[in-house]
């Protein structure tokens, strides 16, 4: 079996006995379950801070169905545009799986934790196909957000996230949102990746993400304009994929 996906595998069922073993721990009872949608559309689609769409637009969807008892399940999709250098492979879509159990720290309301696998998926272009871990905190406004993965962008090899956030409401609807993040790893990410002799390459970097949003109703329409930016060298950014942009945004849950 591809050794690939023999840590996808692994890994999904690690994270599904984990959730498991806390669901099982918790009193006997009825668990209410409800579900929701989203919708929306966006002038790019970024991932910390790398354009997944080479600075086009995306029309994003989804459907969650939570559990009072702290899981969650969350399916999710986007139009993306990738190829290989060859041509031989390309796909224009992304398909998100992500299982999530959450909980407050004690009796606080203010406070809370949660611990996630995410599974990526690219119809017509299997080999980008990557799992990640997540460990999220919420200490009122702020939040600090642990990921790793063992196969990072569908490269083979580990790397380690870490962000930061903090938002903020300004009155009248609107939310101020910051945050920072960086990757953290050996994979040769931008520049010249195909020489490993060359120096010429970024592979560990850093992302930010600025964003002001307001939300009309408490069920309708959300809009967005965000700042995304990182580190990496121009030099080494194809079609100026991860250089800095704002992305405007709108969309509607159900």
């Amino acid at each position: 079996m591809n050794p690939i996906l023999n840590r996808t595998l692994l890994l999904s069922a690690i994270c599904s006995g984990l959730l498991l073993g806390m669901l099982g721990s918790a009193p006997l009872r009825a668990a209410e379950t409800t579900a929701g949608a989203s919708l929306g559309l966006v002038s790019d689609y970024r991932v910390r801070g790398v354009s997944q769409t080479q600075r086009n637009p995306a029309v994003q969807a989804g459907w969650t169905l939570s559990s009072d008892s702290g899981f969650s399940l969350k399916f999710w999709g986007s139009n993306v545009d990738f190829s290989s250098a060859d041509g031989s492979a390309s796909t224009s879509l992304e398909l998100d799986l992500v299982m999530r159990y959450s909980d407050a720290f004690g009796d606080s309301e203010s406070a809370s934790w949660s611990v996630a696998f995410g599974q990526y998926y690219y119809p017509g272009y299997d080999e980008l196909n990557y799992p990640e871990l997540y460990l999220d905190l919420a200490f009122g406004d702020f939040t600090v957000e642990l990921v790793h993965s063992d196969d990072y962008a569908a490269t083979g090899d580990t790397a380690v996230i870490g962000i930061l956030g903090y938002s903020f409401g300004l009155g009248e609807g609107l939310n101020l949102g910051m945050s920072y993040g960086s990757v953290s790893t050996d994979i040769r990410l931008f520049g010249d990746t195909g020489d490993p002799t060359s120096r010429d390459f970024t592979d560990s970097f850093g992302f930010y993400r600025i964003s002001l949003s307001r939300q009309w109703r408490p069920d309708g329409v959300t809009l967005s304009l965000q700042w995304h930016d990182t580190d990496v060298d121009e030099t080494h950014c194809p079609n100026n994929t991860c250089t800095g942009a704002w992305v405007a945004g709108i969309s509607q849950s159900f």
